[in-house]
């Protein structure tokens, strides 16, 4: 059965990792998640738990969700996250992000992570 946006905020105050990275993944054919807004909204919600697990699902989302306002949203947590194994896949986000959102959010998630190792 396929994710709303309330979905994720009970799996947000529920602290559920295991339910919001799920509600991440959109490639597999049990992937309860089509919805590029619900899975923004995953994004946000595993920035804003705050638990540095969901680096390594989110560093994949960065570089593989179809949907580039995700993207953005996930470098956006990846920021909030403030651990140091985000630096590399954002770096590597700013080789394709271009201009726009996505770029922005890498720019601010990188110096998220600069003023969090200092």
């Amino acid at each position: 059965m396929p994710l709303s946006v309330l979905d994720i905020m009970d799996l947000h105050s529920g602290k559920d990792l295991k339910g919001l990275l799920g509600a991440l993944e959109w490639e597999s054919e049990v992937a309860s998640n089509r919805d590029p807004a619900v899975r923004g909204e995953a994004a946000g919600a595993l920035g804003k738990m705050g638990d540095r697990r969901a680096v390594g699902p989110l560093a994949r989302a960065l570089d593989r969700d179809p949907d580039l306002m995700v993207r953005a949203r996930v470098a956006w947590a990846l920021g909030e996250l403030g651990d140091p194994r985000a630096r590399e896949p954002l770096m590597e986000a700013l080789e394709w992000a271009g201009i726009g959102p996505i770029f922005d959010e890498v720019i601010a998630a990188l110096g998220k992570l600069d003023s969090t190792e200092r």
